[in-house]
């Protein structure tokens, strides 16, 4: 007798079901732990479901109308959000759609969890009726030993007219992934990070359409569709499919269409012993059958059909091997691979402390240059290893290499050729000044992506080693679309005293590319929608004010990312007609992000199209002179482990030099003052004296009865970089006789010294006037220390406004449009 137990979870939210192995459940904060897989994937919150069995664990996400996993992967409810086996407990889906999103799962009164003494286990899920009467039931089936989720659609057709239905599903499993089909067959495989996801049918062929080739096709007989009669219904059925590579997901595949095929076993080896993480590739007549990698102790399992094959294997720090195999019954063999050579590396500071640091790597002569791993892994990525705390060991296959060692442009690098042997381990001791004197100030990025934002799939862990190696002091948590924090993994690297950090967010509205604004700090509700934060608008006025009110009007730093000042000023749907744009927003601001900075030596002719950003510093100084005091500042936006982060920073008044004692309310003050002097490394120093005891720095004010100021400023430069012009802008406007080049003023300039500009500067003003300085180094380069694109760029620093009034009535602000009328027509 088969015993169907069926119950509304809405009436029974914390029980769990459970027959002889296969279960069902809902997460809450007591089941957590037992339930949720690991993975740098994983989006699961309170409320979602699990069902699982011996073999796998499947987390469908709460059909709720708002439940949406990050920026991209939205509408989520109803489908399978987290999918791992436990033997690899390594969850890296985006997010498995059935129905490719065709039907709106959003009633969480429409599940129920299906239990039967046939061990079996199941979820129900029945959508919103659709327009033309349709509507589908997800149905999540497991029993125990299976390894495969039984996916069923009953689609019904609830009108009194016929109705197609197209016989689809979607997949969210973004690169490094790469997708294939076959027959009956999809597959999504990421052999980096070691886990690969497949659709098996038995009833019909697919294959792939779609943006990406991510809609999953459906076909029988040619037909991608169903006519279902009024009142009439029809089932899809599916299997979707975990497993921990290629090669193991195509065994499965062959397991569930009766193949005949026998066991695989491989050893990799060197002379001294096992070989880890060794990538093997599996052909048949140089056609790739898949991939696979080795465990920690050097082997691997799948199973082949019979026949002869071609295998190449390819192990970090060695030539990669050809081998072939002949399968015909249960099959092991080892394969011997050379010795590596190895890296080993020891970074620390001027007085012999370790530091978190970037090693660049450069294939010299005939040696290529070494790609480790994709941009989105975290302690080696394309040509780059980042020192953890200073320690670094890694296989290098032999040959010559040029090694730049940084962190940032505080301290000096080094550069050091090596050779590589094989066998033989390369020890490099280097030791980077910290040479460039920023007391006072902290450097801090405020705009930092990884994977929980949704448009990568970058590790988080790698995010927060770059800004380390980078030596940035500060930054908050600023993942799309979720409110988020550094805080666990800075504690698991023990890193607590070297970057202060806070909870934030950046909300990421669709009306491009004004409608997205950073905030920080928030508070952080972890495991919940959004961790707490606010949901999106498409009003960006809309939007920044519910993000400013966020928290009960909280104290906070609302940022505009990257802004389109003509579209938010004057024309707001971009057609080049004023309409007034967006222009409330401005009063939610507190600061703007103004990056590039070597825009600011950009003047336009005339006003520039609607939709265009640039020269973004121009349009800020504009605003400035019409009475906005918003700080500008400049971010990486970083979204890869790549020379993606550190490239460009804030330097942030600060009461202290110790990055673990930065308090985040003096952060807030101070960018809302303007106490901010942004770069992409030259550290520029600037402040502004009227008589003997008023001194006013970036974002203050300054009262100059008499309209004499002294303007003293200092320009430090590490070993890798220069800069050979420094100039003063007047109220926005470019002063021809505050312009000093290395050229012109060949005296005002060192060529070897740390500070390569130290002067003061006495100005007679005429009227209330903002004074900005900027230096840059005019067709010099950042240089390769930043890689090839960000190293490209000219070497530039630009200080907020000092504020200087001369009549002692306040600052009035001079509504100089510097020469483009903002408000033509």
């Amino acid at each position: 007798m088969c015993y169907i137990k069926s119950i509304s979870v809405i009436a029974l939210l914390s029980l769990c079901y459970q027959i002889n192995g296969a279960e069902v459940d809902q997460l809450t904060p007591e089941n957590w732990d037992k339930h949720v897989p690991a993975g740098k994937e994983v989006d699961a919150i309170y409320g979602d479901y699990v069902i699982r069995n011996d073999v796998l664990i499947a987390i469908i996400a709460q059909p709720t109308p708002t439940r949406n996993a990050n920026l991209t992967i939205r509408q989520v409810g109803g489908c399978v959000l987290d999918l791992t086996r436990h033997d690899s407990n390594n969850d890296q889906l985006g997010c498995y759609y059935p129905t490719g999103q065709k039907f709106s799962f959003t009633d969480p009164k429409q599940v129920n969890f299906v239990v039967t003494e046939g061990n079996q286990a199941a979820i129900h899920i029945t959508s919103q009726k659709e327009s033309d009467g349709s509507s589908a039931k997800i149905i999540y089936s497991i029993e125990n030993g299976a390894q495969s989720l039984q996916i069923s659609t009953l689609y019904l057709n609830g009108s009194d007219k016929p109705v197609k239905i197209g016989l689809q599903d979607s997949i969210r499993a973004d690169s490094p992934f790469v997708l294939g089909s076959k027959e009956n067959t999809f597959w999504a495989n990421d052999q980096w990070f070691r886990q690969a996801y497949g659709v098996w049918s038995a009833e019909h062929q697919i294959k792939r359409t779609g943006s990406g080739g991510r809609v999953i096709q459906f076909t029988s007989n040619a037909a991608t569709s169903v006519e279902l009669q009024p009142m009439q219904s029809s089932t899809l059925q599916r299997e979707l499919i975990p497993a921990s590579s290629e090669l193991e997901l195509k065994t499965i595949f062959n397991d569930l269409s009766q193949i005949s095929q026998h066991v695989v076993q491989l050893t990799t080896v060197d002379p001294d012993g096992p070989v880890s993480h060794a990538r093997i590739s599996v052909q048949l007549d140089k056609t790739t059958i898949g991939n696979i990698r080795t465990n920690a102790k050097g082997t691997c399992q799948f199973s082949l059909p019979t026949g002869d094959y071609t295998m190449l294997c390819k192990a970090a720090g060695r030539p990669e091997r050809e081998f072939k195999i002949s399968v015909k019954e249960k099959t092991h063999q080892t394969i011997e691979l050379k010795r590596a050579g190895y890296f080993s590396a020891h970074v620390t500071d001027g007085n012999g402390r370790p530091i978190y640091a970037k090693l660049s790597f450069e294939g010299l002569k005939e040696t290529a240059t070494p790609n480790f791993a994709p941009k989105q892994n975290a302690i080696f990525a394309e040509n780059l290893i980042y020192a953890n705390n200073g320690k670094v060991h890694h296989p290098l296959l032999p040959g010559s290499y040029r090694v730049i060692i940084s962190h940032g442009p505080e301290y000096n690098a080094d550069v050091q050729n090596i050779v590589i042997q094989e066998g033989e381990t390369f020890s490099l001791e280097s030791a980077l000044d910290h040479i460039v004197d920023t007391r006072g100030w902290i450097s801090a990025d405020f705009h930092t992506h990884s994977s929980p934002s949704g448009d990568n799939t970058t590790d988080q862990y790698g995010r927060i080693l770059t800004l380390l190696a980078e030596n940035i002091e500060y930054s908050p948590a600023t993942e799309h679309q979720r409110i988020d924090s550094f805080t666990p993994i800075l504690k698991k690297l023990r890193a607590e005293h070297l970057m202060g950090t806070a909870p934030g967010m950046e909300l990421t509205g669709r009306v491009l590319p004004v409608n997205h604004q950073n905030a920080f700090p928030l508070i952080h509700r972890p495991r919940t929608q959004d961790g707490g934060g606010p949901v999106i608008d498409d009003n960006p006025i809309t939007q920044i004010k519910r993000l400013k009110g966020w928290n009960n009007n909280s104290d906070k730093i609302v940022q505009e990312d990257h802004p389109s000042l003509m579209q938010i000023w004057r024309d707001k749907d971009t057609d080049n007609i004023a309409d007034g744009g967006f222009r409330e927003m401005l009063d939610y601001m507190d600061t703007m992000e103004v990056h590039p900075p070597q825009s600011i030596f950009q003047i336009p002719e005339q006003l520039q199209p609607s939709n265009s950003r640039e020269p973004v510093m121009f349009y800020w100084m504009q605003l400035i002179n019409k009475g906005y005091r918003i700080s500008g500042v400049v971010n990486s936006d970083c979204h890869y482990n790549n020379h993606d982060a550190g490239y460009i920073r804030n330097y942030i008044l600060s009461p202290t030099d110790n990055p673990g004692r930065i308090k985040t309310p003096n952060i807030v003050a101070a960018c809302r003052k303007g106490n901010i002097v942004m770069t992409n490394g030259p550290f520029l120093d600037v402040s502004v004296t009227a008589g003997k005891k008023s001194r006013a720095v970036p974002g203050d004010d300054l009262t100059a009865p008499s309209g004499k100021v002294k303007v003293s400023v200092s320009v430090q430069c590490p070993n890798w970089f220069d800069i050979n012009r420094v100039q003063f802008f007047l109220n926005g406007r470019m002063a021809e006789d505050l312009n000093y080049t290395r050229r012109t003023h060949p005296q005002m300039f060192s060529e070897t010294s740390v500070t390569r500009f130290n002067q003061t500067i006495e100005i007679e003003l005429e009227e209330d006037t903002h004074i900005i300085v900027a230096t840059i180094g005019e067709d010099l380069k950042i240089g390769p220390v930043q890689g090839e694109r960000r190293g490209a760029m000219e070497p530039t620093a630009v200080a907020n406004p000092v504020f200087v009034d001369i009549d002692r009535n306040g600052f009035q602000f001079n509504q100089d449009n510097l020469g483009i009328n903002l408000d033509a027509e």
